[in-house]
């Protein structure tokens, strides 16, 4: 098994053939080159670890899921492609939504534009009553969410064109 360097997720494989993988990158969760960097490490993990069953993702931080993607950052990822040609973000949702584990989210706090698109493209999603809130902030100035979750929504429990 190869091992994966990360500094926002914390890998508990204590239990045979289950992961759960907390992220934490605070003050809010906010996904930015680093949590994708991890995260297609992670996703190469699950899809070459062949006694691995369920991954199980979690937040470190109990009001945010993932908050949504840093568009301060955002150039920093312009013209990558990853493994399927998308860019980066769209690349690991895909491979996460196709990888041969059974993907759940666990979700508490917020899950807005790419938490949420994160969680969509998990296999199975469960969320605390109190605590889970879910956005797709994009929709409301006319954006088309570049994670797919509209399309993850729309496919849940159905093969996705294409895939």
């Amino acid at each position: 098994m190869t091992d994966l360097q990360t500094n926002q997720l914390s890998i508990d494989r204590s239990h045979p053939g289950i992961w759960t993988v907390s992220i934490g990158n605070p003050p809010i969760n906010m996904l930015d080159e680093g949590t994708i960097e991890e995260l297609h490490g992670l996703v190469r993990l699950l899809e070459q670890e062949e006694s691995l069953k369920v991954v199980i993702f979690e937040s470190a931080d109990p009001d945010f899921f993932l908050a949504h993607y840093d568009t301060s950052r955002a150039s920093q990822s312009s013209g990558k492609v990853g493994p399927t040609g998308y860019h980066p973000w769209t690349d690991f949702v895909l491979r996460l939504s196709k990888a041969p584990v059974v993907s759940i989210a666990k979700v508490r706090g917020r899950a807005r534009g790419v938490g949420n698109e994160f969680i969509l493209a998990c296999d199975l999603r469960f969320a605390s009553k109190e605590r889970a809130i879910f956005g797709q902030p994009e929709v409301g100035v006319g954006l088309i969410p570049g994670g797919g979750a509209i399309e993850w929504f729309a496919a849940a429990g159905r093969t996705i064109p294409g895939g």
